[in-house]
Order: structure tokens, then sequence, then C-alpha cells
């Protein structure tokens, strides 16, 4: 009823107060799902700074996580009241043409850390498992061709 009842302007709505209104129009379970979406993409985030090939994939993973995580923090607790109004809006779901378009460009930067994480190889991605007669050398020609006629 804060939306409805215009407690919350129209001004600021959709911008700086979304949860609020999302919370007051989808109950407790729909605020804390999108709780529980917006921790995933934070941890995800984390997770990711955990499996960076390098320090500054680490350190610039761990920096986007952070930022998410004080929007969220920020804006969510100005929201309930325990955090002055700063105008942060909430990442992914506030209304804003630039900040949506810096959301996006920090989870592709994060995207890119992960496909360029320690563990990946461009072997195991692009080629398939080989059948069993077959022995690789340097990935690029087999020892022997496959024979299907022969039978150990």
């Amino acid at each position: 009823t804060q939306a409805k009842l215009g407690y919350l302007p129209s001004s600021v709505a959709h911008n700086d107060f979304i949860y609020s209104v999302l919370a007051e129009e989808k109950g407790f379970l729909g605020g804390a799902f999108v709780l529980l979406l917006l921790a995933a993409v934070v941890g995800n985030g984390f997770r990711i700074a955990g499996q960076a090939r390098d320090r500054f994939g680490m350190l610039l993973a761990t920096g986007i996580s952070v930022i998410f995580m004080i929007h969220i923090f920020i804006n969510i607790g100005m929201t309930l009241g325990i955090a002055p109004i700063t105008g942060l809006p909430l990442p992914m779901l506030s209304y804003g043409g630039s900040f949506v378009i810096s959301c996006c460009i920090l989870q592709g930067l994060l995207q890119s850390i992960y496909r360029f994480r320690k563990d990946f190889s461009w072997r195991k991605a692009l080629i398939p498992s080989v059948p069993r007669g077959w022995q690789q050398t340097d990935g690029m020609e087999p020892t022997h061709k496959w024979n299907p006629h022969h039978v150990k």
C-alpha cells in the first residue's frame, strides 16, 4: 500500500524504491526470492574470483562482486529505513539506462574472467572424445588409424 496510496513518490518508486514496491506486491516470498537471486549473482562473482587464472582477474572479479554487494546492501537498507536515502539503484532491477548498461558490462567482464579461468582446456571443449583404439601424440594426428574390424 506504500506505492498505491501515494506514500512513495511516483518519481522514485520504480528507481530507488523498487524493492519496496516489489515486496509489497509479491509479498514476503517474492522479496526473499529476489534477495536469493541477488545473493546468487554476488556468490557467483566470488566463485569466479576463486577460479581466475591470474591475480588481476581475481581482483577484478572480487571488485565487481563487492560493487554489486554494496549496491544491494545500501538500496535494500534504504528501503527498509536502516540506511540513509542515497539514490543508489538496485542492480538488475532498478530502472535507469546507464546503470543497467554498467551492470551488463560488469557481468560481461565476469563472464570473460570465467571463460579464461585456469582449468579451462580448449581440447576438452572443442575436440570430442576419441575412440578407444586411438592414441593422441600432440592432439593433431593419431598414431594409427582406428580399424572398426579389429577386435581385441
